[in-house]
């Protein structure tokens, strides 16, 4: 057997894997997507980092650590990006990609809108 053939024989068994491992990945996601909420039991602080998260108008004063520790309890992944980029993964499988606050230690408004949005995709409630 050519050395030609070997490598299509070895990449088209890799494809397989990676199409297998995919059709898992999405079923598995439509099967956690099918639970109604995500239910977790919240400290007094996680409780008033989600209340200034969803108030309106948003405020400008939120600080990173406490929506980051938020994010943690409720079971998301913390995926560190280059520079100050940061992913959080819920246990569902949505992502919310977001710039960690410098100099300043505090989230901008559209940030909260984000994270919001997140919050909300989860449905995460009180």
């Amino acid at each position: 057997m050519s050395s030609w053939v070997r490598t299509t024989a070895t990449l088209a068994s890799k494809v397989r894997d990676v199409s297998t491992s995919a059709i898992a990945v999405a079923s598995k996601k439509l099967d956690l997507a099918s639970k109604s909420s995500i239910t977790f039991s919240m400290n007094s602080k996680h409780r008033k980092t989600l209340e200034a998260l969803r108030s309106k108008p948003e405020r400008g004063d939120i600080a990173w650590a406490a929506v980051e520790a938020l994010l943690l309890g409720i079971g998301c992944r913390k995926l560190e990006g280059e520079g100050s980029r940061v992913r959080f993964v819920s246990p569902d499988g949505t992502i919310l990609r977001i710039h960690r606050p410098h100099p300043r230690p505090v989230l901008d408004k559209g940030a909260v809108k984000s994270v919001r949005r997140f919050l909300d995709q989860m449905e995460i409630e009180e």
